[in-house]
């Protein structure tokens, strides 16, 4: 009987605590080359938590972007989620210094194109990253392209991955002044938090599928971090 007593007071217990959330990091490996890329990497959280997605982009050579989007359990269409992911946080910034005497993020990551040590006049990029609390439980999607690309989804705030992407400013990659020149700009992608891997998804035909919905639309320039 008292083992009987024990064993139900442990799973009242346990049904207090509510669900053991294990923290996981996802690692993705992936290479920007070309123009108009979109890169997609796929993940399922499992419970109601923070979860953190970053990026480093391992050189000079790629400022990124990355959108979220989650999929309908109805429709099955990737909804954009509601969130902009662009540079990672820099709680080291000093304003008196006026730069960023580490030369890395908060997730950890070295500020790239451009920076140079305790020099103001160049702070570089610092690669995307994002926390978010309280992500919902669901499938995602989280979308790696170059900064000037912006998902239209995202701009009507609302809509669907299919609806494609855009130019938020007149230039491309190829333009950009510390692209390698056509070679490939290795990145990684890391997902930490109640999550798993579902699959790494680094996608060579939806380049083109994007490609068409891609239009100069002038936008102003993103600034580097001040």
């Amino acid at each position: 009987m008292k083992n009987k007593l024990l064993v139900a007071l442990a799973v009242i217990g346990m049904s207090l605590m509510g669900p053991v959330q294990a923290v996981q990091l996802l690692e993705f490996d992936g290479s920007y080359t070309a123009d108009l890329q979109l890169h997609q990497y796929e993940f399922e959280n499992l419970s109601e938590n923070n979860v953190s997605i970053w990026m480093d982009t391992l050189q000079d050579g790629l400022d990124s972007q990355g959108t979220l989007f989650k999929k309908d359990g109805v429709s099955g269409a990737w909804d954009w989620y509601g969130v902009a992911i662009y540079n990672g946080f820099e709680s080291a910034y000093d304003s008196l210094l006026e730069h960023n005497p580490t030369g890395k993020n908060d997730f950890g990551v070295a500020l790239k194109n451009g920076y140079i040590f305790e020099d103001p006049d160049n702070q570089g990029v610092s690669d995307t990253g994002i926390t978010i609390n309280s992500l919902e439980v669901g499938k995602y999607l989280f979308v790696v392209s170059e900064n000037v690309y912006q998902a239209r989804a995202q701009k009507a705030l609302g809509g669907t991955l299919d609806d494609g992407f855009y130019t938020r400013r007149g230039g491309r990659w190829s333009n950009w002044e510390f692209n390698t020149n056509g070679v490939a700009s290795p990145f990684k992608v890391f997902v930490e938090g109640d999550v798993a891997n579902v699959s790494a998804v680094p996608v060579p035909a939806a380049i083109w599928m994007f490609a068409s919905a891609l239009t100069g639309l002038g936008f102003s320039s993103r600034r580097k971090k001040a």
